[in-house]
């Protein structure tokens, strides 16, 4: 694995931890996935695309033998699939949420979109970058 003897040094054992990584399939997602699992933490890919996500894992487990993955859907794009898996990950997980992270990647076209068009008229960049996370880490007292 890519940087193991920086990540070996770090002596952090993640395991009873679980953490969702939005985009786990590609890319910065994946990456961070993959570290996860190394040191034993169970990762939740929250995807789109359930071949993606299995092909992502399946590719992991190639190189790391330990921590546990499971896929579940996550259409940032789409409002009802923000609220299914907020509520699935309420009632089957015990999370604790120390921090989320985005990687914001908003177009110049999508930028002035933005200021007339809602995520409901299907515009990715709002639930991509501002509303996703919300329902995931809001308070549930």
């Amino acid at each position: 694995m890519k940087y193991q003897k920086y990540v070996d040094k770090l002596k952090v054992d993640l395991t009873g931890k679980t953490y969702i990584v939005t985009g786990a399939n590609s890319g910065i997602g994946y990456e961070l996935s993959k570290y996860l699992m190394y040191l034993n933490a169970n990762v939740i890919f929250a995807c789109r695309s359930e071949e993606r996500a299995n092909a992502a894992i399946n590719k992991i487990r190639e190189e790391v033998k330990t921590g546990s993955a499971i896929y579940l859907k996550y259409d940032q794009a789409n409002l009802t699939t923000i609220k299914e898996f907020s509520e699935k990950i309420k009632k089957e997980y015990t999370i604790d949420v120390e921090s989320t992270t985005s990687n914001v990647d908003i177009k110049a076209e999508s930028y002035i979109v933005t200021k007339y068009v809602s995520i409901e008229d299907n515009l990715p960049t709002v639930g991509e970058n501002t509303y996703e996370k919300y329902p995931i880490t809001e308070d549930t007292e």
